[in-house]
């Protein structure tokens, strides 16, 4: 039986092979990736939500790591994580 994560995830890559090529003919972009942790435990995130560019966002995988696309330049990150 697979997870409502599992499900989630295959989902998002779903979504992203349908708006990735359609940014390329766009502006310039660039990959954006990382690890979402709690700072005093060092303990990973999974499912933190990361808040990017003009209403976008994508959640953080079961191990805390995120990878999104955006237009280069400078951009606001806003990280969000219930229940901690």
């Amino acid at each position: 039986m697979h997870s409502f994560a599992s499900k989630r995830n295959f989902f998002l890559a779903i979504i992203l092979l349908l708006v990735l090529p359609a940014q390329g003919y766009s502006q310039p972009h660039g990959q954006v990736k990382g690890l979402v942790y709690d700072s005093q435990t060092m303990s990973s995130l999974p499912g933190a939500t990361i808040i990017f560019g003009k209403e976008r966002g994508t959640v953080a995988d079961e191990h805390g790591n995120y990878l999104f696309v955006a237009e280069t330049g400078t951009l606001m990150v806003k990280f969000q994580y219930v229940g901690y």
